[in-house]
């Protein structure tokens, strides 16, 4: 008899999935997780328009020891609307048969694909989280072959700062026709940017908290040149510091107290959920270092006033707006490696297909 066994998540698994998401923390000097609190199922649901999550049992026991999602989303690729799947969420409980469990899990998941999708699927992982990078990068038979695509950066922006006139707006419902152009014919130049529909940006369940006042919008001659979102998931998706580790541990009061006299937020005590929003949504076909600035400024003017303390925007090191993030607002960065995930029964895409364009996947989404 095998040690454990595969089934799909359902509702009533809400509970014991959210213990293991809690109990996986990441990072060196902050352990943070990742979490989807009341419900795992729905705030997957937010990340595409079929999605699937494997759960790996303990057959002693039937609890969970590991888990993996895949979601499916309508993106661009190479300038063609198709059907791609991301890998997220793939957790596992410490314990013996770890290789095996997680070819298993692969085997589950690899079950949801369709031949209408792409031949591979995307996925992201944390630069600093060397045991999983270098166990997929060895090229293992009984797993999918990961190959990496591009460096991404996670920027989170404090929304301290002073209001200063500016050109932004917020959008209003008559808008929302031209948004959707705008970001449609900006995310069709990048590889593996999201399609979006009036129907998805209007769903309680697609984009849940999400309204038409939460996007900012910079107009030039009555024409609207770019657009973003201020998306908070706290509802139904959580960023928690667990807690501090080494020499963060120790210095925290120190450093809060330092951190105090230039207005910058503290380190609160763990654990606790980060006031945190995406800036989601981002559309500028011409990049413009002045309206980048206008709406990053406005974005956090209106965070502030939600009690929002973060801003979380993302970019590909070779997007242009990378670097006039990092070196004109005050952040700190998050690298990532975006990776395809090639199959054994499917053909690999040569690489420069898949990097034939900068890649663009939407941040409130990973």
């Amino acid at each position: 008899m095998s040690a454990f066994y595969l089934t799909r998540a359902n509702a009533g698994d809400d509970p014991e999935i959210n213990r293991l998401l809690k109990q996986r923390p990441m990072g060196r000097l902050l352990r943070i997780s990742l979490e989807r609190a009341p419900s795992p199922g729905a705030a997957a649901r937010v990340e595409g328009y079929r999605q699937d999550t494997i759960l790996i049992r303990d057959s002693s026991n039937d609890s969970i020891v590991g888990m993996g999602n895949r979601s499916v989303r309508r993106v661009y690729y190479n300038g063609e609307i198709c059907r791609l799947g991301y890998l997220g969420q793939l957790r596992a409980a410490p314990g013996r048969h770890g290789l095996k469990r997680l070819a298993a899990g692969y085997e589950g998941v690899k079950a949801t694909r369709s031949s209408a999708e792409l031949p591979f699927d995307l996925t992201s992982i944390v630069d600093d989280n060397l045991q999983a990078r270098r166990l997929l990068e060895k090229g293992l038979k009984v797993l999918p072959s990961y190959k990496s695509l591009a460096n991404y950066s996670t920027f989170i922006l404090p929304s301290t700062g002073k209001s200063v006139p500016d050109s932004t707006a917020t959008a209003n419902r008559e808008d929302l026709a031209d948004i959707l152009t705008l970001l449609n014919h900006y995310n069709r130049g990048y590889q593996f940017a999201p399609v979006y529909n009036e129907q998805e940006l209007k769903s309680s369940t697609r984009s849940p908290n999400l309204n038409i006042e939460d996007f900012l919008v910079i107009r030039e001659a009555g024409k609207i040149v770019a657009c973003a979102a201020l998306w908070d998931q706290r509802p139904f998706k959580q960023t928690v510091v667990q807690g501090y580790v080494g020499w963060l541990k120790l210095m925290r009061p120190l450093i809060n107290l330092g951190r105090s006299c230039v207005g910058k937020p503290l380190y609160a005590k763990a654990p606790y959920v980060v006031p945190m929003a995406f800036l989601s949504h981002f559309a500028m076909p011409n990049v413009n270092p002045a309206h980048l600035s206008a709406l990053l400024q406005k974005a956090k003017q209106l965070a502030r006033k939600r009690n929002i303390q973060y801003l979380a925007i993302g970019f590909a090191e070779n997007h242009p707006c990378h670097e006039l993030v990092a070196r004109n607002f005050r952040h700190q960065q998050f690298s990532t490696t975006l990776y395809s995930v090639h199959w054994p029964d499917q053909t690999p895409v040569p690489e420069q297909a898949l990097k034939r364009l900068v890649p663009h996947p939407e941040v409130a989404l990973l």
